[in-house]
């Protein structure tokens, strides 16, 4: 999940790096460009300024490199892209479920996912069977309000559509929207069969399942997804619509919230 101050720290750290090691790189040039013409009668400056000419192409690359590093870190942490996208899923939130507008924030969450083929050890470790070089994982990147982000959840998005998870693996692999409501509402208390159904009509696998129910993370009881491509028309990911209470999405409410902002996500 994309943590705004996190961004808006390493955004500030990059200008910075860029700003500060862009005027010393050409600064530092020249100054010994100048040393290297000025007399010098004493040893020991002879020496040290002998050393720092030998060192100083290295000082410069040094220089560029971290002012290379800067200009990367203010691009690929631009935090006025992500609070634009913040800001128009919290609006999306609003429109979508105008009927649960006092109930607790993250009990009708819209989240924002996004493919990758990036993965950490332990799903490479569980996946390493059926991962192959168009594998990948859809992810959370943007939740709505301002709780219930702290999640890991992935969804595996493999090659073979029909092992997709979740719905929102449904929704990637068939590029068409996605919607189950009314699902078992599961808790560290409910059976085998429950959880099973719960399983079925969400395809989620059951490991999956019992690490939610194990640390004791609630599970949607309605769910609705829609597929999200980039302003080039590239797929680029799945938007989320879910809720605790087995009717709580609204699929027009939805629907007008998606398309109301849908051109605004061409940012992505």
């Amino acid at each position: 999940m994309i943590n705004l101050e996190r961004e808006i720290r390493k955004f500030k750290s990059g200008e910075r790096l860029a700003f500060a090691y862009g005027i010393a790189g050409p600064a530092f040039a020249a100054s010994v460009i100048g040393m290297n013409k000025l007399p010098v009668s004493n040893e020991y400056y002879r020496l040290t300024l002998s050393i720092l000419i030998d060192a100083s192409p290295w000082i410069y690359i040094t220089f560029l490199f971290a002012f290379l590093y800067g200009k990367w870190l203010s691009r690929n942490s631009n935090p006025i892209v992500w609070k634009a996208l913040q800001a128009q899923i919290d609006k999306l939130q609003k429109i979508a479920f105008p009927n649960h507008t006092n109930d607790v924030n993250d009990n009708h969450r819209v989240t924002l996912f996004k493919f990758t083929r990036s993965c950490n050890n332990k799903c490479a470790k569980r996946y390493k069977k059926r991962i192959t070089k168009n594998s990948g994982w859809l992810v959370p990147v943007i939740r709505s309000g301002h709780t219930g982000k702290e999640t890991k959840a992935k969804f595996f998005a493999p090659d073979a559509g029909i092992d997709a998870e979740g719905i929102v693996g449904m929704c990637w692999s068939s590029e068409y929207v996605q919607y189950q409501d009314n699902l078992p509402n599961v808790s560290s208390a409910s059976g085998q069969r429950t959880k099973e159904r719960y399983c079925r009509r969400s395809n989620m696998p059951i490991e999956m399942l019992d690490e939610y129910v194990k640390t004791g993370k609630k599970l949607a009881c309605s769910i609705l997804a829609y597929p999200v491509l980039s302003r080039a028309g590239d797929r680029w990911g799945v938007i989320v619509f879910d809720s605790m209470v087995p009717n709580g999405v609204d699929q027009q409410h939805a629907e007008l919230a998606f398309y109301t902002v849908a051109e605004t996500l061409g940012v992505l």
